[in-house]
């Protein structure tokens, strides 16, 4: 399938299926979009509070080395961090199998009326699609492994001898450690792409973990170029819903928390409420819808690729003449001249 078909295919199918909205929405937020979404409405700490917090601790690891105190917290970040890891992880792989099924075996999401031929799906793949992901965002982890370094380099530096104070803390540290930032957004996205193709093929195609990844990688040094815009171009309502959504939350609840702080009437702070409930739940709808397009866009790549009989996975041509493509479903011996067919004729008379 075309590009254009793929985005559009994807898309017509998760808004006539609203039961993969909350799929996409539960997959996205328990692979930490929990984070993005929770960010307008707490209170972050000014520098000056932030450096009185952070200083101290940076200057005893870094002359005095890991204290029993520092020791005993990041270990229980780690236990947490593990927690959220395998166990949320686990949850979001289930729920995107079921996404990933509710697409591909949809009729009407294919131009033959049927899904297409081949797709074994797999029985219980949540553990290996948790196993694809977190294989596939290994470069991530040592990309933010060295970027950490760089960051807490240049926080240091900033907290203890600001650049600009009229500048934000965040924005200074970005532009010091742009390289770090680069390094950690490309292995993201490589690691969203590779592993959104091997859970696929682990899902439909019943592969095993190390076949589902080297299948991935494969198809992604082919077409670099169309996984790009494929994974590119979902990600940019997603983003900007991320930021409408963050702007009305972060604003409606200054406004409730200054209604509280003044004592005004219980109209308004009614008011203010449901807004913020109305805001709030509607940016979570258009997040889970984003996030099962994002999703679906990936599935119909992956099933599209299959041809109309039950042969191999990339829609190769077989002998016969039943082979087709899912967006030509014509015979094969359509696209042959005159001479060709006239072999192909004398052939099957000899047959006969």
């Amino acid at each position: 399938m075309s590009l254009g078909a793929t985005l559009v295919a994807s898309l017509l199918v998760t808004l006539a299926r609203p039961a993969t909205w909350p799929l996409g929405l539960a997959t996205f937020l328990l692979r930490g979009g929990f984070l993005l979404v929770l960010a307008p409405i707490v209170v972050l700490p000014s520098a000056v509070g932030l450096g009185n917090v952070v200083t101290p601790v940076l200057s005893t690891m870094v002359f005095q080395g890991l204290t029993t105190p520092t020791a005993l917290l990041l270990a229980a970040a780690g236990v947490a961090a593990l927690l959220w890891l395998f166990g949320a992880g686990f949850v979001a792989a289930a729920a995107e199998t079921e996404l990933v099924r509710r697409v591909a075996t949809d009729d009407e999401t294919w131009a033959a009326g049927r899904p297409p031929a081949g797709l074994v799906p797999a029985a219980r793949p949540a553990w290996r699609v948790l196993a694809v992901r977190l294989i596939a965002h290994l470069p991530f982890v040592f990309a933010a492994t060295w970027a950490t370094t760089r960051v807490v380099t240049v926080t240091y530096r900033e907290l203890t001898v600001p650049s600009d104070v009229e500048v934000a803390l965040a924005l200074r540290v970005a532009v010091g450690a742009v390289d770090a930032v680069a390094a950690v957004v490309v292995a993201w996205l490589l690691g969203e792409a590779i592993g959104a193709l091997a859970a696929r093929r682990v899902i439909l195609l019943g592969e095993g973990t190390a076949m589902a990844l080297r299948g991935a990688v494969g198809r992604l040094v082919r077409y670099p170029w169309r996984c790009f815009v494929l994974g590119a171009i979902p990600i940019v309502p997603l983003a900007l819903l991320l930021v409408v959504v963050g702007w009305a939350g972060s604003a409606t609840w200054d406004a409730l928390r200054a209604a509280l702080s003044f004592g005004s009437g219980w109209l308004v702070t009614l008011a203010l409420v449901t807004a913020l409930v109305a805001s709030f739940t509607g940016g979570l709808l258009l997040i889970g819808v984003a996030s099962a397009w994002r999703a679906g866009v990936w599935t119909v790549e992956v099933a599209g690729t299959f041809g109309v009989i039950g042969h191999g996975p990339e829609g190769q041509w077989m002998g016969g003449a039943d082979s087709g493509r899912l967006n030509d479903l014509r015979p094969r011996v359509v696209d042959h001249g005159p001479e060709v067919m006239d072999v192909l004729e004398d052939d099957r008379l000899r047959r006969l």
